[in-house]
């Protein structure tokens, strides 16, 4: 009790030095934009044609600012985390991720030095642009290295967890941001340098909706990967392991490969376990994807089952908004009788499919594997719990374009965000909603989680879904 306390109050210090250190961060930054006339790179010029002195503070005021943002936003982030800075991991991730953050907006910035920029989105021709894209991918991947010192391992998380785990089996060759191949995977995997969640991480917010999300890590490794919590087993044990664990799991998850321990489980979660309690992920690989379907087929003892309708039967309007149909894969469930049944994971195909996209929106694969996973829910007798809100997104949303009510109509309280929408015109909803962004962070986990029940299991360990 007297440590949940300790813990309790360090949470609220942090939140709320972190607000002060945002709010003191808006004061500068209002300071400094009043000193930019046009770009970033004249203003310095400016400055340096006036004398080193002036540019000095100029510079100094400007990293004063960067670092107070950084460092009030992390803050925030390990309060509302629940993470202590008196344990030496958690302070080496804040280390490391306050260097990804400082590499980020150097990206940023290097994006906007120059008049007529809009962000980073600039052309691929100027040297400039490059610099930004390179920067942002690497900002982003320190960030997520620093997010690994906190992860829990798969012991403690099911100790801590009442119901039965689920399991998820994949080669270690698989352990990337997408497993996607072919085409239009190369696009994919260079898309998810910029975004901060994998498809494990998706993978992970929705199994952690039944069950604590497990898996076995690679031997050797200094850090887990995100998204399923690891356990780590030797060689000689490995098989012995898994077998236990395929017989407690609530569901065993597999991402299929090509490797041969990967086959082996495959192997022997066909044979042990019942129909209801497998699922096979079958990502979409190119001429691999092929190979390992036919194979798989082979040992299902029903070829061709595994094959799906490609056709593309929306409407022309539909098409013309949404884009090209493309499958990034399929899931593989099966009847009482082993029936093979096969639901494909698309890209985002209408109205729906984006929604669910915007639920979650720090990967590219929220959207698909949400569409995907409600109907093999529904037919495999498990329920159903779309995405809980996410207290990070409903800050920046209220932070954003809370004027228009839009992090309260995501918090699905549509009567508060039609009062904030009819009243935008006054402004007076801007204040209103900076005040809720602040309530948001300064409330506790557990309070939160009583408006929403299903937040408690669906974020895995992705720090943007506290």
């Amino acid at each position: 009790m007297a440590e949940d306390a300790r813990s309790r109050s360090e949470g609220i210090a942090l939140k709320r030095g972190g607000l002060v250190a945002l709010v003191l961060c808006a004061g500068l930054s209002s300071y400094l934009s009043s000193d930019i006339p046009g770009d970033l790179v004249s203003a310095l010029q400016a400055k340096s044609a006036n004398g080193a002195w002036p540019l000095a503070i100029f510079v100094t005021i400007g990293l004063v600012a960067i670092n107070l943002a950084i460092g009030g936003t992390l803050a925030i982030i390990i309060g509302m985390r629940g993470l202590s800075l008196a344990h030496p991991s958690t302070r080496k991730g804040l280390f490391v991720m306050w260097m990804g953050a400082l590499v980020l907006v150097a990206g940023l910035i290097s994006g906007n030095a120059f008049e007529g920029r809009d962000d980073v989105i600039v052309e691929w021709g100027d040297l400039f642009a490059v610099v930004a894209y390179v920067f942002v991918a690497l900002g982003l991947l320190l960030v997520r290295t620093g997010w690994k010192y906190d992860v829990r391992r798969a012991a403690d998380v099911v100790a801590a967890d009442t119901r039965p785990p689920v399991l998820y089996l994949r080669s270690f060759q698989d352990d990337v941001r997408s497993p996607v191949g072919g085409a239009f995977g190369v696009w994919l995997k260079v898309m998810m340098w910029f975004f901060p969640l994998s498809f494990e991480q998706e993978l992970a917010a929705i199994m952690n909706r039944i069950g604590p999300f497990v898996a076995v890590g690679r031997p050797g490794e200094r850090l887990p990967e995100l998204g399923a919590n690891r356990y780590y087993f030797s060689n000689d044990e490995w098989r012995v392991r898994v077998s236990e664990l395929v017989q407690r799991a609530r569901l065993t998850v597999i991402l299929c490969g090509s490797t041969g321990n990967l086959w082996w489980e495959i192997d022997h979660v066909l044979a042990s376990v019942s129909p209801r309690h497998v699922v096979l992920l079958v990502p979409e690989r190119g001429t691999r994807h092929r190979d390992a379907e036919a194979r798989l087929e082979e040992r299902l003892g029903v070829p061709g089952a595994l094959r799906i309708d490609e056709a593309d039967r929306r409407s022309m309007v539909a098409k013309l908004v949404f884009g090209r149909n493309r499958t990034l894969g399929k899931v593989v469930f099966f009847g009482d009788d082993w029936t093979p049944r096969v639901q494909p994971i698309r890209t985002w195909r209408g109205l729906r499919e984006s929604l669910n996209a915007l639920t979650r929106p720090f990967s590219l694969f929220a959207g698909p594997l949400e569409t995907a996973f409600e109907p093999v829910f529904t037919q495999l007798g498990l329920t159903w719990k779309r995405a809980a809100p996410s207290r990070v997104v409903a800050i920046c949303l209220a932070v954003t374009v809370g004027v228009f009510g839009a992090h309260h109509f995501y918090l699905r309280d549509r009567q508060k965000g039609l009062r904030y929408l009819a009243f935008f015109w006054t402004l007076v909803p801007i204040f209103l909603a900076l005040r809720d962004a602040a309530r948001l962070v300064m409330i506790d986990r557990e309070e939160f989680e009583k408006g929403f029940p299903d937040a408690r299991y669906a974020s895995g360990n992705d720090a943007p879904h506290v």
